[in-house]
């Protein structure tokens, strides 16, 4: 984790490697085990932020899913992508929540996965 600019857990990720799933309880141990910047995916329950000096909960979106395969991939590739293209951590995990809804309302990993204007329309319907 200290090699890294940001570590993106699950939740099934920080039970199994931390023995809990308690938001400050993980992201305090990425911490300590060098996390600069962590994001605690937590599927439905949305997702933390800390970027190291703020620590933020990020609200999911609630949408029909089916297939939940994939999500936390989509997730962790729009949040880079946002972040590449300039949104700080919290305008990056809002966008990657919306995106990581979308994909769960297909099946599989691939064929749902959201283009950006699908995205962007979630976001607007949000707001």
């Amino acid at each position: 984790m200290a090699a890294s600019d940001w570590c993106l857990p699950s939740r099934e990720d920080a039970e199994w490697v931390f023995g809990t799933g308690e938001p400050d309880a993980v992201i305090d141990a990425c911490r300590r085990a060098g996390a600069r910047g962590v994001v605690y995916k937590r599927g439905a329950d949305g997702c933390v932020v800390d970027d190291g000096r703020t620590r933020v909960s990020v609200a999911s979106h609630r949408v029909a899913s089916v297939d939940a395969t994939g999500a936390g991939d989509c997730f962790d590739g729009a949040f880079a992508a946002r972040l590449a293209a300039g949104d700080d951590a919290f305008a990056a995990a809002r966008y990657a929540n919306a995106a990581a809804a979308i994909a769960t309302t297909g099946w599989g990993a691939v064929d749902p996965l959201p283009r950006p204007r699908d995205v962007d329309a979630l976001l607007r319907r949000a707001a």
